[in-house]
């Protein structure tokens, strides 16, 4: 019609399946995320909590330093008790046979015997327990740094120097780096990765 020429033929309308009979018309939806935070997250929780269980092994470590060192003062000092009461005993057996002797020259009194036979039990039983005490101690030593039981103790000698090197180590001491600060702060962080 727009040509004004029979130059295009008039056709007929059709219908054409161009698809099979048994067609079926399948659609495969994927998702594949690019970034999943999840996942990061995760990951940090994870490591978070690693380095809490090296903190703790880290604090177990200390408190186990703590006991040993308490303990091995026990040890000296029940040891140095022990050694306090041997003399006292030393002084007390001689004031004893010095009441006796005194007494058998007719210049003592009984009850002044007496009194040293009591304090010369006194410090022998004081004597006992002091020893059973560097025995227990001995043996809480050695449990704790798993040796026998009745393996022998060495003991160290305190100085003046020394003492003065632990105090200046002490004051030297950063407590913001403490183990148990950083498990805090490890907690703190996991979380924050939580929310």
């Amino acid at each position: 019609a727009l040509t004004q020429t029979n130059a295009f033929p008039q056709i007929e309308n059709t219908e054409v399946n161009f698809f099979p009979t048994n067609y079926y018309d399948v659609k495969i939806h994927t998702v594949m995320p690019l970034l999943n935070t999840d996942i990061i997250q995760n990951t940090n929780i994870r490591s978070e909590q690693v380095q809490m269980q090296e903190t703790e092994l880290l604090i177990y470590k200390r408190e186990l330093a703590h006991q040993i060192q308490t303990a091995y003062y026990n040890y000296l000092s029940a040891a140095t008790a022990v050694t306090v009461y041997e003399e006292a005993l030393v002084l007390v057996t001689e004031n004893l046979n010095v009441n006796t002797i005194v007494l058998k020259e007719g210049k003592g009194l009984p009850a002044q015997v007496n009194r040293a036979e009591s304090e010369v039990s006194s410090v022998t039983s004081q004597l006992n327990d002091a020893k059973n005490q560097m025995l227990n101690a001995g043996y809480y030593l050695n449990f704790l740094i798993n040796k026998p039981l009745t393996e022998n103790i060495l003991m160290d000698t305190i100085t003046e120097m020394d003492i003065q090197s632990v105090i200046n180590n002490i004051s030297n001491l950063n407590v913001l780096n403490r183990e148990e600060l950083q498990l805090i702060s490890s907690g703190e962080r996991i979380q924050q990765s939580l929310l």
